[in-house]
């Protein structure tokens, strides 16, 4: 998919049916299941927003809704732990949770 394109068509969920897959040059949507033709293209927000400009209230209804996303920096800890495990989250967002993580010295998550 055309980046500039198409991806004002892609809306969030907590429980995506896409996911973002990032290169070192590049990156692509790439679908994590087949999706039905009448079915939204969906994937995690937070997964490429540290923190958001402007939070929203997800209605997306999953088990595991975030209710309000606000971006990765304000995920738990083990959900963090989860999306980096399942190599999910963009280069930028991990470089700014390590950032973060280095500055407030708590545990670190992602090294």
């Amino acid at each position: 998919m055309e980046p500039s394109y198409g991806m004002k068509f892609v809306n969030h969920s907590c429980q995506p049916n896409s996911r973002i897959v990032f290169g070192k040059d590049n990156w692509s949507l790439e679908s994590m299941q087949e999706i039905p033709s009448d079915e939204a293209i969906t994937y995690n927000y937070v997964t490429t927003e540290f923190e958001l400009t402007s939070e929203f209230n997800c209605r997306c209804k999953a088990n595991n809704c975030l209710t309000k996303v606000k971006g990765f920096k304000y995920l738990t800890d083990s959900v963090k732990e989860k999306m980096i495990k399942e190599n999910l989250i963009s280069p930028v967002v991990m470089q700014l949770h390590l950032k973060e993580q280095k500055e407030s010295g708590f545990p670190k998550i992602g090294y």
